[in-house]
């Protein structure tokens, strides 16, 4: 009888102890909302930017814009425009045919701290995108914190030299 009391105290004793641990390490999922700058951007950029420019992107952006219904179009047309940066440097279809080498031809990029290191310190063909974001202005800026990290997005908008007339669409039917 008496161990069973001294086991019951001590059990007492842990959980007392253990309760503030778990409530504090724990904590931060009731009132942080990670993913808050990336729902906020999407907003912005469903607001703010035509369907047909080229937006660079990261991936957790990709779906949101380019599926009909995603959070960053809502019941509005997709941006068949809005390509991964990864995928802008690395891809000859996008990189050359799509820009034609040119950074004039990006319209926005949606960046977050990775991504803008990424583009800043890999070069090669992320050059284009580098080129693109100094010929750039602020749009706009989102925060989230996550843990003891805080995410921020930007929304670059780049300021065209020799503003394309219509670069994305297709061919112009004429009546003969």
């Amino acid at each position: 009888m008496r161990f069973n009391v001294v086991r019951a105290v001590l059990l007492v004793i842990v959980v007392i102890a253990v309760i503030p641990y778990d409530i504090q390490a724990t904590g931060f999922r009731f009132y942080q909302h990670p993913t808050s700058a990336q729902q906020q951007a999407l907003g912005w950029v469903r607001a703010n930017v035509p369907h047909n420019s080229f937006v660079v992107i990261n991936s957790y952006l990709y779906v949101d814009l380019r599926v009909p219904g995603g959070q960053g179009i809502g019941d509005g047309a997709p941006y068949p425009h809005a390509e991964v940066y990864w995928n802008v440097a690395g891809d000859p279809e996008l990189h050359v045919q799509a820009l034609q080498n040119n950074p004039d031809r990006i319209d926005y990029i949606v960046a977050d701290s990775e991504m803008l290191h990424d583009i800043q310190t890999t070069g090669g063909n992320m050059q284009i995108i580098d080129d693109a974001l100094k010929k750039s202005v602020l749009r706009a800026g989102f925060r989230a914190d996550d843990h003891d990290l805080q995410i921020v997005i930007q929304v670059w908008q780049v300021i065209h030299q020799n503003p394309p007339s219509n670069v994305y669409s297709g061919p112009v039917s004429g009546v003969g």
